[in-house]
C-alpha cells in the first residue's frame, strides 16, 4: 500500500508541472525566453542595481550567459548584456526573426521550396524543432519551416560557446 501511494504522488506532481517547458540546462550558455509582457534587465545580479534596459516583448527569445541561485546574465539578440531575476525568464523555446527581410516558412523540412507564409522581421515565434539548416515554428495557426540563419534563439553564437 505504501508504493501506491508513492505512485500517486509521482503522478500528481507530474500532473501539476506546467506544460511547454523543458528542464533546466545544467549550465550556462542556454536560451530562454521572456515571461511577462515587461521586465527590467540591470546593471548586476540586485534589485539594488540600476535598470539598464526594459524589454517589452513577451516570449523574447534570450541567452542565458551567466548565473547566480537567483539571478539570471542574459545577451539579447543585439549583443547587448543585463541580469534578470530567474522568476522573469521561461525555458519555453522561441525564436526571433533577424533577417531584414520578411522569413520565408516553407512546408518542408528539406529542399522543397514551397512557401505556404511569410514570417515579419522580428516577429517571435515558437520553435517546435530543428532538422539541418530548418526549423520548425509556428504563430497561432501558421505553421512553417523557416531557415536557421534567420532567426536567433536557436543556435549559441561562436563566442559564446568557445
Amino acid at each position: 500500500m505504501p508504493l501506491f501511494g508513492l505512485l500517486l504522488g509521482l503522478v500528481l506532481i507530474s500532473a501539476c508541472m506546467p506544460k511547454g517547458q523543458t528542464r533546466k540546462p545544467s549550465e550556462p550558455p542556454y536560451f530562454a525566453s521572456l515571461r511577462p509582457d515587461e521586465a527590467w534587465g540591470r546593471r548586476g545580479p540586485s534589485y539594488d542595481q540600476p535598470v539598464l534596459w526594459e524589454y517589452r516583448r513577451r516570449g523574447l527569445p534570450l541567452l542565458v550567459i551567466d548565473e547566480t541561485p537567483f539571478w539570471r546574465q542574459i545577451l539579447d539578440h543585439e549583443g547587448d548584456k543585463v541580469w534578470m531575476h530567474k522568476s522573469l525568464l521561461s525555458l519555453r523555446a522561441t525564436v526571433m526573426v533577424v533577417s531584414a527581410q520578411p522569413a520565408p516558412l516553407f512546408r518542408a523540412a528539406g529542399d522543397d521550396q514551397t512557401v505556404s507564409a511569410y514570417a515579419a522581421p522580428f516577429a517571435v515565434l515558437r520553435l517546435v524543432q530543428c532538422l539541418g539548416d530548418r526549423c520548425l515554428v509556428k504563430k497561432d495557426n501558421i505553421r512553417g519551416w523557416a531557415e536557421k540563419q534567420t532567426l536567433w534563439g536557436v543556435e549559441i553564437p561562436a563566442p559564446i560557446t568557445g
